[in-house]
């Protein structure tokens, strides 16, 4: 049996021929015939001759029986933020929208789109991070803070702190006047008081600093009378006992009404004690007669008793 490699020997007149399986060659079969030698493997394949065939290493990036297709690295989409991917030899390349940056486009450059600063904050891009300019009041990373102006006690003499934005507010104990209650004093005018008659003065301030109002007797709130103006004044400023006083003019002049006094506390309330004078002129065009009453009266911010009706 003279064929190697199992190839078939067939007789002949004086000799014999060898039919080769594939892959072998020579008068016996004796070669392994050399598949690789063609070259086969594309891009930097390695060839490895087998049996009557090959096989292809392929180099990374590379696929396919001869090495000749290569892998799409873009196939699974690994490009965020709407960036471009670029398919390279083992590889790919994000092609990056503005402002973001990173392999695969994960980095945002524009911190602040997510708008992380609070409460009124400018956002300031920094790199790839970001800063709160906080507006006054504010604090923390993401002015997510606000700074307790109470913080620091400013309220003086017993006063009652609220916090605001950017600043505070003093509730003050009767008897203390000022924004942080540092001044003593009391007694102011604006608002309602009464008298023992339940004789009514309601006192506002005008945008000047003046002070101005109404004045009405019991009778006159009952029966529904329009008031007539009252002009308030401060006669001095002492903060211990403020002297004041006001006046109601009535019948185009010929009827005015003075009270003149001063406050007190009085078991920790506002009382107004004040003297009146009352003062009716009537002019015949030859004279003037002047009539005058005078008296006192407390004055505090309720009705003090249950007045007389009215008569209808």
């Amino acid at each position: 049996m003279p064929c190697l490699n199992g190839g078939e020997c067939i007789e002949m007149v004086n000799g014999y021929t060898c039919q080769c399986v594939a892959g072998y060659t020579g008068v016996i079969c004796e070669t392994d015939i050399d598949e690789c030698a063609s070259a086969p493997c594309q891009n930097g394949g390695v060839c490895t001759d087998t049996i009557n065939g090959y096989i292809c290493a392929c180099v990374p990036g590379f696929t396919g029986s001869n090495c000749e297709t290569n892998i799409d690295e873009c196939a699974s989409d690994p490009c965020l933020n709407g960036g471009i991917c670029v398919d390279g030899v083992n590889g790919f390349v994000c092609q990056c929208p503005p402002n973001y940056s990173g392999t695969y486009c994960e980095i945002s450059l524009d911190a602040c789109r997510s708008m992380p600063c609070q409460n009124g904050a400018t956002c300031v891009n920094v790199g790839a991070d970001y800063v709160c300019e906080c507006v006054p009041g504010y604090a923390g990373q993401n002015c997510e803070i606000d700074i307790n102006e109470c913080a620091s006690l400013p309220c003086q003499n017993g006063g009652l702190c609220i916090d605001g934005i950017a600043g505070y507010t003093c509730q003050c104990r009767l008897g203390y006047i000022g924004v942080n209650c540092e001044e003593v004093g009391f007694c102011d005018l604006e608002g309602m008081w009464y008298n023992e008659c339940n004789d009514q003065v309601t006192i506002t301030k005008t945008s000047t600093g003046m002070m101005l109002g109404d004045y009405m007797t019991y009778n006159e709130r009952a029966l529904g009378y329009a008031a007539p103006t009252v002009v308030v004044g401060y006669a001095s400023n002492n903060y211990d006992f403020p002297s004041f006083g006001f006046t109601v003019v009535r019948d185009n002049g010929q009827s005015t009404t003075s009270w003149t006094g001063q406050c007190h506390l009085c078991d920790g309330e506002e009382v107004l004690y004040t003297t009146w004078i009352n003062t009716n002129m009537v002019s015949t065009c030859q004279d003037i007669k002047k009539s005058n009453m005078v008296g006192q009266d407390k004055w505090t911010r309720y009705e003090q008793s249950i007045a007389p009706q009215p008569d209808a």
